[in-house]
């Protein structure tokens, strides 16, 4: 049964591990290892999870463009664990150096994670082991925004200033 501030896909995985929360971040790695990045992502998921690829026009050159969305209910030290095996096999940095922008990173608070999902599942290319009337309800939903990356910056930082006023 879910609470009034849960929203439907929070009720889904009735969780017993207070540590295990919904987790989101990306990744600038080439779709053609999407096969890699799938298996990783299902060896430390605890739940359920998404992994969507997307192409940026204005972003990551490295890649042409090329990352990947990740949103999936895991411990912090599973996102840990996660986030070092995918950068160090792919030498990816975590900060913005010579001209290249970040090639990974966390969302620090997921305000709506169905709002995080159904952003990420917005071009349609994704895996996922939601059930498929979730998915369906959650596609419905999907929508491309005019302008992905001031959205999902949009979505951040809405979430970090109803975080602050919580604390």
């Amino acid at each position: 049964m879910s609470t009034p501030n849960q929203t439907q896909i929070e009720t889904y995985f009735p969780n017993t591990d207070t540590n295990v929360k919904w987790q989101s971040g990306f990744f600038c790695v080439s779709h053609v290892h999407v096969d890699d990045i799938h298996a990783r992502v299902k060896n430390w998921t605890r739940g359920y999870y998404l992994l969507s690829k997307e192409i940026a026009n204005d972003a990551h050159w490295l890649t042409k463009g090329e990352h990947y969305h990740v949103v999936a209910q895991m411990t912090n030290d599973d996102w840990h664990s996660l986030s070092s095996a995918i950068k160090n096999k792919y030498k990816l940095n975590g900060k913005a150096v010579d001209g290249v922008g970040r090639q990974y990173g966390k969302v620090k608070c997921i305000n709506d994670v169905e709002k995080m999902i159904t952003y990420c599942m917005k071009d349609k290319d994704y895996e996922t082991n939601l059930p498929s009337e979730e998915v369906i309800r959650l596609e419905e939903l999907s929508f491309k925004p005019p302008d992905a990356s001031t959205y999902q910056q949009t979505l951040v930082n809405k979430a970090l200033k109803q975080k602050k006023k919580k604390q």
